[in-house]
């Protein structure tokens, strides 16, 4: 966990969207998250670069 290798009170945590009520739901909106960062900087998130994997045509 980052609390535990950055300690508790160095770690924020932020709610910026609410309301899925699955897993399935809420990865489909992070995927389109991170496909909208990557179609506007070209890039994936560094956090995000293993697990990522682009689904558009963008190659």
């Amino acid at each position: 966990m980052l609390a535990d290798w950055f300690g508790r009170e160095n770690v924020k945590s932020k709610v910026i969207e609410e309301g899925y009520g699955s897993t399935s739901e809420a990865k489909a909106a992070e995927t389109a998250k991170l496909e909208e960062h990557f179609e506007k900087y070209g890039s994936v998130p560094k956090g995000n670069q293993r697990s990522f994997k682009l689904k558009g045509d963008y190659g």
